[in-house]
């Protein structure tokens, strides 16, 4: 790679960085932060009134649900669900709770992905 291209990257990730810096660093980012922060506290404070909205949310607008307390429960409601209506293929959006539970190795399935 050529010294004037190595410079010009050099430029481009020294703007970068700077422009990050900038948005961390300001006001109204510091003001979503703590805002973030306080809606997660508030939730955990009140997981089980926010649990109960939810579900009655869920029933009221008729979508069927299932709770898992744990990525054990969580693979076997999947599995049963997979039984039960003979399901050949899985199809899954991007999901950072699947991830968590690991379902594509529980599945040990060839996974295609695609960005729908």
């Amino acid at each position: 790679m050529k010294e004037s291209e190595l410079e010009t990257m050099r430029n481009s990730f020294s703007t970068v960085k700077s422009r990050s810096d900038t948005i961390k660093n300001a006001t109204s980012t510091k003001k979503l932060i703590r805002r973030v922060e306080e809606i997660k506290k508030f939730s955990v404070n009140n997981y089980e009134s926010l649990l109960g909205q939810l579900e009655k949310s869920f029933e009221r607008n008729g979508i069927e649900y299932k709770f898992a307390k744990t990525s054990q429960d969580a693979l076997n409601i999947i599995n049963k669900l997979i039984d039960d209506y003979d399901a050949e293929v899985v199809a899954k959006a991007k999901s950072n709770t699947l991830n968590e539970i690991d379902l594509k190795n529980h599945l040990n399935a060839d996974v295609v992905e695609t960005d729908l």
